[in-house]
């Protein structure tokens, strides 16, 4: 993954290295363009294509002339196939990426809390830097919806640690007044009250 290349510029998509060309070079002809544009997209992003409106404009036709095949080599392209999937693995190979485990979303959740949750950064700025994480590390990174599990859980948790922690230095009184004011149903003075206001 390269995050200072600006991911909208073609550039940096399709200059294929020696060795990224020598592993294409071995697909077959018919395949060869799909494979290239799974390897540029997971080098550059850290996941794979879910579309061929991934890309950015250009970098098809640059990768069809890199590649020595057509851009229509990927008309009806199934980037689900079975043939993709031959490649993705070929690639998490080619990329020395391992195969991911339930110890490492632990250790992507506990990276989450202590390093991304207090700089209060949003959800999806969150998932960038785990996809960031699991590539730098050589870990495939897991499906969009897992790696939104686990930044939402690493979120949560980290709020749950800021509320004791918050509750372990009010005196009982305070506690007491703060339990009341949260369950205050009044919709002026109570907690209720601070949602927001629909004119």
């Amino acid at each position: 993954m390269e995050p200072d290349t600006d991911l909208a510029a073609p550039s940096g998509w399709w200059r294929l290295s020696v060795a990224e060309d020598g592993f294409l070079v071995a697909r077959h002809p018919g395949t060869r363009l799909a494979a290239a544009a799974e390897l540029v997209h997971y080098r550059q992003t850290g996941q794979f294509i879910k579309a061929t409106d991934d890309l950015p404009p250009g970098v098809i036709e640059q990768l069809a002339v890199a590649t020595g095949t057509q851009p229509g080599d990927l008309a009806g392209w199934r980037w689900s196939s079975r043939t993709s999937r031959r490649h993705r693995a070929e690639i998490l190979e080619f990329f020395g990426i391992r195969r991911l485990t339930r110890h490492d979303l632990a250790d992507a959740a506990a990276f989450a809390m202590a390093e991304l949750c207090p700089r209060g950064l949003s959800l999806g700025v969150m998932t960038e830097r785990l996809v960031s994480w699991f590539f730098e590390l050589k870990i495939e990174c897991p499906a969009e919806e897992k790696l939104a599990r686990v930044a939402n859980g690493a979120r949560r948790r980290f709020e749950e640690r800021v509320l004791d922690a918050a509750g372990g230095v009010l005196s009982e009184s305070q506690g007491s007044m703060l339990d009341a004011s949260l369950s205050d149903a009044d919709p002026v003075t109570g907690f209720t009250g601070l949602g927001p206001v629909i004119a």
